[in-house]
């Protein structure tokens, strides 16, 4: 299960994202410490296949379930001092989120973060399991939720405010991602 941090983030939670910890990547259902996150984990793939109407609030509570469990029963730890030197990961993260309306390239990112872009690549690859072209691509259709969700920007506006070039590209990628247009995306969740 792969998930923006976006989606669980918030500032009552931000103890529980610190750049030193390690969460377990793998979890065994034989071992009572993990039951309860398997299980949860179970949970959430069959409701992300139902998709039924609301299923993405019911994600959301179960992802914080699963933190919470990892929290609760100690399945998370320290980061060895060689691990720590991916703290530029996360300056790569900042750097990303407040700057997302811009273009942002790999070799843009690269050269003003003083990184090669293989680096970046491999970073990304390690800690989301995606590439850093669909980390962006992910993080510019989460913002255009918010704001189709929060605003009343034409949807052209949001597209421009969310990095996207152009209108007809941002609605084939939001369908992509989210199986509706952004207009209907909006209509949708105003009912």
């Amino acid at each position: 299960v792969v998930f923006h941090p976006n989606v669980i983030a918030g500032e009552e939670l931000r103890h529980l994202v610190y750049p030193n910890m390690d969460y377990w990547r793998v979890y065994d259902k034989e071992d009572s410490r993990c039951y309860d996150v398997v299980e949860t984990l179970f949970k959430i793939c069959e409701v992300y296949n139902e998709k039924f109407d609301g299923f993405e609030l019911m994600l959301k509570g179960l992802l914080l379930q699963v933190a919470g469990y990892i929290f609760k029963n100690g399945l998370y730890g320290t980061m060895k001092s060689d691990d720590v030197k991916s703290d530029i990961f996360y300056e790569i993260i900042d750097f990303v989120n407040n700057n997302i309306e811009e273009k942002l390239t790999l070799d843009y990112v690269a050269s003003s973060l003083n990184v090669s872009r293989s680096y970046i690549s491999r970073l990304f690859r390690v800690n989301t399991g995606n590439s850093f072209c669909e980390y962006i691509t992910d993080t510019r259709i989460e913002n255009a939720k918010k704001r189709i969700l929060s605003t009343n920007d034409s949807i052209l506006e949001i597209a421009l405010k969310c990095g996207f070039e152009n209108v007809s590209y941002f609605d084939k990628i939001f369908k992509q991602k989210t199986g509706v247009t952004p207009l209907n995306f909006r209509r949708k969740c105003k009912i």
